[in-house]
């Protein structure tokens, strides 16, 4: 299960800081929300920043705290 896989833990963690759901959020609203976008933003890889923002569009309400 992946709450008991540090790695994934790890990995969830760092993209969550390295890529921020505001951030997201800003780019999605100016419709530049991309991997590709995404990742000269933040530095991050693109294929992290495909994986954050797959995570980013399941649990947007949560992640920007929506009611």
């Amino acid at each position: 299960r992946p709450f008991e896989d540090s790695e994934w833990q790890a990995d969830t963690g760092a993209a969550a800081l390295i890529m921020p759901a505001k951030t997201l959020y800003r780019l999605e609203e100016v419709a530049m929300l991309t991997p590709q976008v995404l990742a000269l933003e933040t530095g991050a890889s693109r294929e992290s920043a495909g994986y954050r923002i797959e995570t980013y569009r399941k649990r947007k309400v949560e992640l920007l705290k929506i009611r």
